[in-house]
């Protein structure tokens, strides 16, 4: 019997480029992804310790001086905290936000000397000097953590020291020690409780485009906290705390009802047809009694499932994939879409998602923006992409913000995007007036 071998070019070119995905596209430090695969390879019996390093007022820098800048100011602290800590592992891990770890026990009086140190020689930077004195830096510690220990509840921990010095003035270092962390996620978790009683909780809405013809075709909810006090407070100051006690949930189903009565109050309008996402948590998918409320709140509203279409984190997929596929399963034999949120920042697996019977891919703004400076990156995004016509998914490119990433998008055959070139997140109001402005013309 002969045996006959398939060749996917497509497919080999996808694998060769895969370890990209490892990597931060911005500024080439190893990733998210990268942290979970070598913390699982430490072993089993290690101490580690951890510096997390977040950019103070760094959103102030975008607006200011532009994206461009705001990049070029994260690739020279990634350059400078790798020749400060040039004996540590540096990760990048969100936007303005970095990891530094190091294996084996460790002196915490050292490791608040370094986050000190990090502090206040950051000032001294090669940078536009204008800039420099506009961004601060908080630095959260944990000291010799066991490598046994979950590397999600050592994040959550940490998050939580740099966040109270954050609170204490920023530009601060604090250690985290258990009791503190505890009173303050006692009182976040009694504030978010009460700002689901006053409707503290708002959506503001990101528009989704269709570069083939030009039209607004649906919109992303993404959550604020109204704080009664702070005024508006951004999603990382809140989700990670609503992650650890649950409170996820019940934000992922409060978000959907928004939606859906949006979808109602818009039925004589012209935006009665477009599609609303919605982003989802995998603790809510994997919930089975959560999914049957989804299709409760859903129905109440008299939305048609197609036009609702569910954005669970690329992540989700590889921490609890049984659970995960098990609850997709349900959603989508209801009708609901799909989408697979961040791709190329976690695990990509293309097999995967299409056993699943997801429906779009969105891909990640940093694989968006390095596609546009280097050769591999928009080789990954055209072999991506055709991988999907022919697995019959969509696709969408996310933080598209400028005339040149559109079009190396157009040339790589994605024809739905969305970013801060189109629109920025608005409230509900704006987002009306802003789309029945739009409903007849081009973007």
């Amino acid at each position: 019997m002969k045996r006959i071998h398939v060749i996917n070019n497509d497919f080999v070119n996808y694998m060769k480029n895969r370890d990209d995905l490892y990597k931060d596209q911005l500024t080439g430090l190893p990733n998210k992804r990268a942290l979970y695969e070598n913390y699982q390879n430490v072993g089993r019996s290690r101490l580690i310790s951890f510096l997390y390093v977040d950019v103070d007022y760094f959103s102030g820098v975008n607006e200011a001086y532009g994206f461009s800048e705001g990049d070029a100011l994260i690739k020279a602290i990634a350059e400078y905290l790798l020749k400060k800590c040039s004996e540590y592992h540096i990760y990048k891990i969100e936007g303005d936000e970095f990891l530094v770890a190091l294996v084996g026990q460790n002196d915490e009086n050292r490791l608040i000397s370094t986050a000190t140190e990090i502090i206040n020689e950051f000032r001294n930077i090669e940078f536009n000097e204008d800039v420099l004195s506009m961004v601060k830096l908080s630095v959260g510690i944990i000291a010799n953590q066991r490598s046994n220990v979950r590397l999600d509840s050592i994040i959550d921990k940490i998050k939580k020291a740099m966040q109270n010095a954050k609170e204490q003035g920023k530009e601060n270092c604090v250690v985290f020690c258990e009791k503190q962390g505890d009173t303050r996620r006692f009182e976040l978790e009694s504030e978010m409780e009460a700002a689901f009683t006053h409707n503290e909780f708002v959506p503001h809405m990101l528009p989704k485009y269709d570069l083939t013809t030009g039209k607004m075709y649906g919109a992303e909810l993404l959550c604020r906290w109204n704080h009664w006090l702070d005024g508006i407070r951004r999603p990382a100051d809140f989700l990670p705390i609503m992650e650890q006690t649950g409170l996820i949930k019940d934000l992922d189903l409060y978000m959907l009802e928004e939606a859906c009565k949006m979808k109602k109050s818009w039925e004589d309008l012209p935006l009665g047809n477009l599609l609303l996402s919605i982003n989802m948590s995998g603790e809510t998918v994997c919930d089975k009694e959560l999914s049957e409320e989804i299709l409760r709140i859903v129905d109440k509203y008299g939305v048609r499932h197609n036009e609702i279409d569910l954005e669970i984190k690329e992540t989700s997929f590889f921490r609890r994939e049984k659970a995960v596929a098990s609850g997709l399963t349900r959603l989508i034999g209801n009708g609901f879409r799909i989408t697979v949120d961040g791709f190329g920042s976690g695990c990509s697996l293309l097999t995967l998602f299409d056993a699943m019977g997801c429906t779009t891919l969105k891909i990640d703004k940093n694989v968006v923006k390095k596609a546009c400076t280097n050769e591999k990156g928009l080789e990954l995004i055209k072999a991506v992409t055709k991988l999907c016509e022919k697995l019959n998914f969509g696709v969408l490119a996310e933080g598209v913000e400028s005339k040149k990433e559109e079009n190396m998008l157009k040339k790589c055959g994605i024809k739905r995007v969305q970013g801060f070139m189109y629109s920025k997140p608005m409230p509900i109001e704006d987002f009306i007036k802003y789309g029945l402005s739009i409903c007849n013309s081009d973007i």
